[in-house]
Parts: C-alpha cells; structure tokens; sequence
C-alpha cells in the first residue's frame, strides 16, 4: 500500500523528531549510555548545583504539579512541485501524580485538543477538536481519521532523574476508544498500531532527552546513541551530539540551552514500497536548573520520502520544524 502524503506528514510526524533518547530500563539506577567528549567535573551536590565550571541536568518534578504541554509541527511538503503547508498542534495535560524517595516520577497524560491548518491547492482545511467544527474539504475524509488516532494520547508512565522512561501504559479508555474505532472502521487499525508502537519502541512521543550521567562544563559534549530502531517500516539508528550553551536566567530562574546536531540513518528492505532518507535534524532546548525540567524543544527536519507510482520513483520531500513546550498549570485548573 502506498505511503500517502498525509499520512506520512499527519500521524507520524507527531512521533518522529528523534531528540528523544530514552531507554527503558530498570528503575532507579538507569545506566548510562552516553560518552563525555567535553571537559568534565568530579562529584557535585545537589541535582542541579555545580562543581568548577560543571552543571549537573536532572529532571526534578514535583508531586501534584500540572502543565500544559504543546507539540507543533510546522511542515512544507512538496508534491508534484506544489508545496503544501500544514501544521498540527496537539495539546495535553500532564499531572505528576508521583514522586518517590529515588526521585522517579509517575506521570500522566491526558489530550486536551488538537488543532490542524491545511492549505491546499484546492482550498484551506481548518480544524480543532475542542468545536468539532469540521471542514468542507474533499480531504477531509483522509484527514479526520488521522488526527482522530493522534488524540489516543492518554496513558501513564515513570521518569527518573535522568530521562529514562518506563511503566507505559495507555490507559483502559484510550485502548477501548481504539477498539472502537477499529470496530467502526478496520481501515483505521494500521494507523493505530503505528501511532502506539512509535510511542511504546522508543518513547517519542516524550521530549524527555536522556542527561548525561556525570556533570557537564558549559561548551562541553556528550553523545547518545540509538540502533536498532523500526522507524517508518525501516531499521535505524540515531547519533546525537548534545553541546552545552551558557547559564541565563529568564523571568527570574536558571535556564541553559543546549544544542544537538543528530545523525539519522534509516535502511528499509529492498522489497520496500517506499523509503525515507533523513537530509538534516537540528534540535536546540532551553533546561530550567531552577524547575528541573525542560521548558522548550524545537526541532528542523528536512526529510524526503521516495515511494513508486505508476513505474516510476517518486519524491516527497518535506520540511518540519516541531517545537515542543511545557508550561506549569494552576492546581485548580481542571480543564
């Protein structure tokens, strides 16, 4: 079956934006696979303090806290030299249910809406699930399905100091929503077992980036490094180059930034009815030392899916910028 243009760049493109680095692993020692190539530090005190020039990054969340969480995408994709620009902003909520003496957080996250902005050549597509007010759009039909799976989005899982994710588990209502669907339309089970296996493999849709294992000078490296990842049909592997910019403060807190350079490598079969060959992935994020969380990921990806129609290669390539954020909520705000 073809990989069509919305699909790749509507569901998938909500999972796929490769700063993520989490292993699941046992808790609350997470080992640490990342290499220190910038200069180092000793032992610190304290979860985010410093020793010389060092800065120690943890995740340090607190029971009962909320935030509101935003994933953007901003594509251009191109297809028969019309470039077409979409973005999709999904939000949710996340309440820190959890934190034990270890510092593993339990979390969970519940959808709140989604929001899509189309513009094709045959007319603009505007949508957000919090009016359910749909289109007149002949694409539509392809569209609302989609974004229907990307608000299956509710579940729970563990995170330790570190980053590493564990314990996920969607929750009874959105398994039971997904049967639904399955049930009213079988066309829809193909994209629902994508969404959850990008989600449960390797945790992306989480922005929560693996911190090294010792403290880090400001200019300093580290690398992750994923293999073996099915990404899109194909097997991949994942070289990100983490570097540590300068402290900051930003409405009276501790923020540093730091960027990362990956190196994505995706080998599909020969047999493969399409492929994805990754051009370019920058990402840069801003760390609060003040919360202990990150408050900020963007990502540029330029990537080209190649796909034979009638005989012929074909190419779609598609430009994407996902910015990712994560802003605490009143307690009392229950929506």
């Amino acid at each position: 079956m073809k990989l069509t243009l919305l699909w790749t760049v509507v569901i998938l493109s909500l999972f796929f934006f490769g700063c993520s680095s989490d292993e699941t692993a046992a808790l609350p020692e997470a080992p640490s696979g990342a290499q220190v190539t910038g200069e180092t530090v000793g032992e610190t005190t304290g979860e985010t303090s410093t020793a010389a020039e060092g800065i120690l990054l943890r995740y340090r969340f607190q029971a009962g806290d909320r935030f509101l969480v935003e994933m953007k995408n901003e594509m251009i994709a191109s297809a028969a030299g019309i470039e077409i620009p979409v973005t999709i902003a999904a939000f949710s909520v996340w309440t820190i249910d959890a934190v034990d003496a270890n510092g593993v957080a339990t979390i969970t996250q519940q959808p709140r809406n989604i929001t899509f902005l189309g513009r094709y050549p045959n007319g603009t597509a505007v949508y957000d699930s919090a009016d359910g007010e749909e289109p007149e759009h002949p694409g539509w039909v392809m569209i609302k399905p989609q974004l229907e799976v990307a608000q299956l989005a509710s579940y729970t899982f563990k995170v330790d100091p570190r980053g590493t994710v564990s314990d996920f588990q969607y929750s009874a209502e959105s398994l039971a929503q997904g049967k639904r669907m399955v049930e009213e339309n079988p066309a829809m089970e193909p994209m629902i077992a994508a969404q959850r296996s990008a989600t449960e493999q390797d945790n992306s849709a989480f922005f929560f980036s693996e911190l090294p294992e010792q403290a880090i000078s400001v200019g300093g490296e580290w690398v992750l490094e994923k293999k073996d990842r099915e990404v899109f049909g194909g097997m991949g592997s994942f070289h990100s180059t983490y570097t540590l910019g300068e402290k900051e403060l930003q409405n009276g807190k501790e923020v540093v930034g730091m960027d990362v350079e990956i190196e994505i490598d995706l080998d599909f079969p020969e047999d493969a009815e399409y492929r994805i060959e990754v051009d370019e992935a920058l990402c840069t994020g801003l760390f609060s030392l003040s919360d202990g969380y990150f408050l900020k990921w963007v990502q540029k990806m330029d990537r080209t899916t190649y796909f034979q129609l009638n005989g012929m290669e074909q190419e779609e390539p598609v430009k994407m910028t996902v910015t990712v954020t994560m802003a605490p909520l009143p307690a009392a705000d229950a929506n």
